[in-house]
């Protein structure tokens, strides 16, 4: 009996040295970090004072961080070396500035190890490391006693905005991550460095608080605002501290430091000041460059680009002739743009095999188009400048060599023969629809667009590494796209530029242009013409649109149609409007079949366009190309013909 009396006053002893308690911080404005009574364990202060142990969970909750006297902001300062604790938690739109006090040194501020996240920021919170006179090393860790564990298992999770904002050059405020993903920072978190930085922002000193590449993630929707300091992937080009999954944005306020662009890999990438980048990309997803501002590619190697480029400033590879090394590379395996209101001078110019990429504006090319994939121009976005454009040809090569676990690069490549920027790649763990975005026969070495899932050499049939590309694909293009009412029935026709590697065509309608549904469909044949006829058109407004299906699944719609059925006055109307890329759609509205006259006139009356079109009778939409002289501004568009004359004011952009 004695015996079980032990045994248990002892677990009851072990568990009390092992329990966790949780204080909510009540110091207010002018309370202390580290002192005791600034800590309570209940939020109006009525509770218990802390009793510091390691593994405490300390809460700054802000509702209230004033105990019995409700304050809503605070700024702590630390005036000693090491402060250990198990979980620090921002909930209910805390506001919390960590600075260290005193005449400098650094303050150790180790977070972890209980069960859950250690460290987190909920979203409307703010967590800040700032200061004048010291430094703040926030490190994940274990606890108190076993600072560097063999196994590290502390976590933190950020909601809300974290920064780190030095008064001046000497402060090196920074955070340490030793496990990989252990600090994350989650969909709609922010990250700021605003500080005269003369450390890396995810760095350590000594080899006890080594961090470790990946230790820091950025999740998609997650934003980090670089406005001063050092690269957050480390010191050198083989460090990456830092992970930006796809998704992630990454908005560049100050002109970058080294090391932020040799073999890195970004997700969204926004630029908010000139930008050079000091080596070649690895990848980025969407680009965009705000205006007043410039965006300068290495002056070798790639810019591969995975999604949208948006460019409302300028795009420029480092010099002004035609023999620039750079290459941009467009590699992503859904649809891409290139707008905005910018400029583009570029170089080489490719799309890649799985890319599917419209331009939405002109983008000047020097040297190169290459085109594996497929590349959508109309007449005013089209590739200008003096380069040349290739479409290339099926081919297959077959090089050797050994990939790295969570890599983009297939190291010790021994054969590059056929091998080119823009192919796929295929092979054991290397995801579908992966691209060669750059590769180095030099180093041996070949750079993906993705990824790969695990490691594996490839030296035999089975395990063969396959480079190659499809057939060059000719844009499939509509043209003369009509609908028009005739005796009830809706009489749809229309036209194909090219239709490469098409199988049928799907004919919708819908009742408000937003949402279509199918009606019918028609083979692919070879010709040039095709028809379809609505037998049963909806009372009132009708809506049709055809779409094209390839066979590698690709999708290209017409112009939407609009059809009345429903007799009524006789109408013009042309959509959208402003016209944009110098494509009018023409709405014919319950005419008598004849021959009518589309002309287009200056705000002064000059005619700047006729053109002479046959209606089928009853409503019908008509596709007029505008001429590319038509400059932008106000025009009016005018129908004469059978005792109808009608006009309507038209915007060309």
């Amino acid at each position: 009996m004695k015996k079980l009396i032990f045994t248990f006053i002892s677990c009851m002893i072990i568990s009390c040295a092992f329990s966790q308690t949780t204080y909510y911080y009540v110091g207010g404005a002018a309370g202390s970090f580290t002192a005791a009574s600034s800590y309570n364990t209940a939020l109006d202060g009525s509770g218990a004072t802390r009793v510091a142990a390691a593994n405490d969970i300390l809460i700054f909750d802000g509702s209230n961080i004033g105990g019995t006297t409700p304050t809503p902001g605070v700024p702590l300062s630390f005036a000693i070396s090491t402060v250990t604790i198990g979980r620090l938690q921002l909930q209910n739109g805390a506001d919390i500035s960590l600075s260290r006090s005193g005449s400098g040194g650094t303050t150790n501020l180790n977070i972890g190890d209980i069960a859950g996240d250690d460290l987190i920021v909920n979203a409307g919170c703010k967590l800040r490391l700032k200061g004048n006179t010291g430094s703040i090393l926030l490190l994940l860790v274990n606890n108190a006693a076993n600072p560097v564990p063999a196994t590290i298992s502390a976590t933190a999770k950020i909601y809300g905005e974290f920064s780190i904002e030095d008064g001046n050059g000497s402060i090196q405020n920074r955070i340490t991550s030793r496990l990989k993903g252990a600090f994350v920072f989650a969909s709609g978190s922010s990250f700021t460095t605003l500080i005269a930085y003369t450390y890396y922002p995810f760095s350590s000193t000594g080899s006890s608080t080594t961090p470790v590449n990946g230790g820091v993630v950025f999740e998609a929707g997650s934003s980090y605002y670089f406005q001063g300091g050092l690269s957050p992937f480390g010191s050198n080009s083989t460090s990456f501290l830092a992970e930006f999954q796809p998704g992630s944005n990454f908005y560049f306020r100050a002109a970058p430091a080294p090391n932020m662009f040799a073999n890195r890999i970004y997700g969204n990438v926004i630029i908010d000041n000139n930008v050079a980048a000091d080596g070649t990309i690895n990848r980025i997803n969407n680009l965009t460059i705000n205006a007043g501002f410039t965006f300068t590619t290495h002056s070798s190697g790639s810019t591969p680009v995975t999604g949208n480029i948006v460019n409302n400033g300028a795009f420029i590879e480092p010099a002004a002739d035609p023999n620039r090394n750079n290459r941009i590379v467009m590699a992503g395996d859904a649809a891409q743009t290139i707008g905005g209101t910018g400029s583009f001078a570029l170089a080489d110019f490719i799309i890649s095999n799985t890319s599917n990429v419209t331009l939405l504006k002109p983008v000047q090319v020097d040297s190169t188009t290459v085109i594996y994939g497929t590349l959508t121009q109309s007449a005013s976005a089209t590739i200008t400048g003096g380069g040349s454009t290739t479409l290339k040809t099926p081919a297959s090569v077959f090089p050797s060599g050994l990939i790295n676990v969570d890599s983009v690069v297939i190291k010790s490549v021994s054969d590059f023969t056929g091998v080119e920027i823009g192919m796929s790649v295929s092979g054991a763990n290397i995801p579908a629809n992966t691209v060669v975005v750059n590769f180095s026969s030099s180093a041996g070495t070949i750079t993906i667009s993705k990824p790969v899932t695990g490691a594996v050499t490839y030296a035999s049939a089975a395990t063969a590494l396959n480079v190659f590309n499809g057939a060059a694909v000719v844009p499939v293009g509509f043209e003369n796209e009509r609908a028009a009412l005739v005796s009830s029935k809706t009489n749809i026709s229309w036209k194909m530029q090219t239709e490469n590697d098409v199988i049928n065509y799907v004919i919708e309608r819908s009742v408000n242009g937003t949402k279509f549904d199918e009606i019918g469909s028609t083979p692919a044949a070879g010709s040039i013409q095709y028809y379809y006829t609505d037998q049963s058109p909806l009372a009132g407004v009708n809506y049709y649109r055809i779409k094209a299906v390839q066979a590698t699944g690709q999708i290209k719609y017409s112009n939407i149609l609009k059809v009345m059925n429903g007799k009524g006055n006789a109408a013009l109307q042309v959509y959208p409007n402003p016209v944009k890329d110098k494509m009018a759609n023409v709405q014919l509205s319950n005419m008598d079949k004849g021959a009518y006259t589309i002309s287009v006139f200056s705000q002064s009356g000059q005619k700047q366009f006729t053109r002479t079109i046959e209606h089928a009778g009853g409503s019908a939409t008509i596709s007029v190309p505008l001429p590319a002289t038509i400059k932008t501004g106000m025009y009016v568009i005018r129908l004469d013909g059978d005792g109808v004359s009608l006009k309507q004011q038209l915007i060309v952009q």
